[in-house]
């Protein structure tokens, strides 16, 4: 079924010109969003950390917590070793949906949080879910970026997450600069947005090199081309400030901690490499700490704190 499928799609675009052929498949891509939505909007409590969240009731959180009990609990250890050294210093999170990553970071850590999420129903769950994640300062319906103007939507693939398209067709959406959303003294931004992450990067590298927060987001390398981006993603925070990374495969593990840009390359040469092959995959994605050259006692303890664990 699945190859006849990418049969239909190959023939479609050979036969169609390029801007009809677009508009199908946004056509096609809302359709199947729109279904998915009726399933987004049926909730069920889950325990995240040490709270009952609100989620759709056939969110991935659901099944995380059997199979995956340390996803995203690393943003605690980060939070609290970051506060030790830092107290005054916020959290930024970037596709904070139903506020999930907070609470794992309220497992270890009252750090003031702020949250980002611009799909409407995610935002909602997570607007809900503000009565329980204590010490939220803000959230915020918006799109990270340079501040520019584009089009596009979200589309939903899963009831879990949504996945931004660009589109001519769509409506136009202006970006906001993290700079211009009004939190000062940012220790942490984690970035999580299915696919957007390096783009989010490349527009903030002037406020990264500024600010020096730590940064976390999810590696997604599907094939050479997003190979490239993440490698670029990774020059690019390595000429402005950051020298140290710590890495976490996909179920939250401490896979890494590495001081040369090389080690990275060889990872993501690694990820790609189990994407080529649809019989050999091992992690599906993995997540990026960027810690910044004068903050090298963090990325020791943060390490020292996984030996030991």
């Amino acid at each position: 079924m699945q190859n006849l499928k990418k049969n239909l799609v190959n023939l479609l675009k050979t036969k169609l010109p390029l801007k009809y052929f677009k508009l199908l498949k946004m056509m096609y891509l809302k359709a199947s969003s729109s279904n998915l939505e009726n399933e987004i909007k049926k909730e069920k409590l889950v325990k995240i950390g040490e709270l009952d969240l609100y989620a759709p009731s056939n969110h991935l959180v659901h099944t995380i917590n059997i199979h995956q009990p340390f996803r995203d609990e690393c943003l605690g250890v980060i939070a609290k070793i970051m506060s030790t050294h830092y107290p005054s210093r916020k959290v930024l999170d970037i596709g904070a949906n139903i506020g999930d990553s907070c609470a794992q970071i309220r497992k270890f850590s009252k750090v003031e949080i702020h949250c980002i999420e611009p799909h409407d129903i995610f935002f909602n769950y997570l607007k809900q879910n503000m009565e329980v994640l204590e010490n939220i300062g803000s959230i915020h319906q918006i799109f990270i970026g340079d501040g520019t103007y584009f089009r596009g939507t979200l589309i939903n693939t899963s009831e879990s997450t949504a996945r931004f398209i660009e589109n001519e067709f769509s409506k136009t959406i202006k970006t906001v600069k993290i700079e211009d959303i009004g939190i000062t003294d940012i220790g942490l931004i984690k970035i999580d947005t299915d696919g957007y992450d390096f783009p989010i990067i490349l527009s903030s590298l002037q406020y990264l090199s500024s600010n020096t927060p730590l940064v976390f987001f999810e590696n997604e390398i599907r094939n050479s081309n997003t190979e490239a981006n993440s490698n670029e993603v990774i020059d690019a925070l390595y000429e402005i400030v950051y020298r140290y990374w710590i890495i976490f495969d996909d179920p939250g593990y401490f896979l890494l901690s590495a001081s040369t840009k090389e080690s990275l390359y060889d990872l993501n040469r690694y990820l790609r490499k189990t994407w080529e092959n649809d019989e050999n995959k091992r992690i599906y994605n993995y997540d990026i700490l960027a810690i910044p050259e004068n903050d090298k006692i963090i990325f020791d303890q943060i390490r020292e704190y996984y030996l030991l664990n």
